[in-house]
């Protein structure tokens, strides 16, 4: 019989795949944001959808094969999010991540990860499948967990040193990003049940993408209200001298 947990998991899982989707649609659809921005919200979202259905499927699993596999993806995917993220936040904050150490110690941290998740598929230390299908937490789990939770206090350093390059909503859209899943990953470590972690990550790209698409369109409507006064300008200065030429002949 299905428990009050699974069922609560799905519904989970479920909405965080709407909401990965939803927001894959509008960066499809919606036009006012820059070339560079839109590109990566489009790779984010695909990831973050990858992400979302893969816990969906791993929900709907009725084998340990499959559960393996699409638990294997499914922490792939998120683990790709971190440094992406690292990526846009340094654009925004106009620096090259070629020469930043920022991302440097993202990329060693998510291999450090990556090497993890790869061991624990051949190993039950740090987690396993059942031939029944029945998902067990080994003795070395956490282990698994501090590289993402390192990886996101490190991004949360980046953005406090980048603080001065970003906007008011460019810095409010990453700290959601960056607080609301480390957040669910702190909580989900101690308290194993809920997947807590999928619908936070979700929400969570969401309310940023729309605060940066917000900044994006306050930002265009300001340059175009600067170049509308900028030429008004330029046509007063034009027509000053034709105005006092014409004065004094008339005179």
């Amino acid at each position: 019989m299905t428990s009050s947990i699974e069922l609560a998991n799905f519904a989970i899982v479920v909405s965080a795949l709407v909401i990965s989707v939803l927001g894959l649609l509008l960066a499809v659809f919606l036009r006012q944001m820059n070339r560079e921005s839109r590109a990566f919200f489009l790779i984010f979202f695909l990831l973050l959808v990858g992400y979302t259905a893969s816990a969906t499927i791993c929900q709907l699993s009725g084998t340990a094969l499959l559960s393996q596999i699409t638990l294997f993806t499914n922490s792939l995917f998120s683990s790709l999010l971190i440094p992406a993220i690292t990526l846009y936040l340094l654009h925004c904050a106009g620096k090259s991540w070629q020469h930043s150490p920022l991302f440097a110690l993202v990329m060693a941290l998510w291999t450090v990860y990556f090497v993890l998740l790869v061991i624990t598929q051949f190993t039950t230390g740090i987690y396993y499948y059942t031939p029944d299908n029945v998902y067990h937490r080994g003795p070395w789990y956490p282990l698994l967990l501090i590289p993402p939770v390192l990886l996101m206090m490190v991004n949360l350093l980046g953005l406090y040193r980048c603080r001065a390059a970003l906007t008011r909503r460019q810095r409010i859209a990453f700290l959601i990003y960056f607080l609301v899943p480390l957040v669910c990953m702190l909580v989900q470590m101690f308290f194993f049940g809920l997947l807590l972690i999928v619908f936070g990550t979700s929400v969570a790209v969401l309310f940023m993408f729309v605060f940066l698409l917000t900044d994006q369109i306050e930002r265009s409507f300001r340059q175009q209200r600067e170049i509308a006064n900028q030429r008004a300008s330029i046509m007063v200065l034009q027509m000053r001298p034709h105005f006092i030429y014409n004065t004094l002949m008339s005179i």
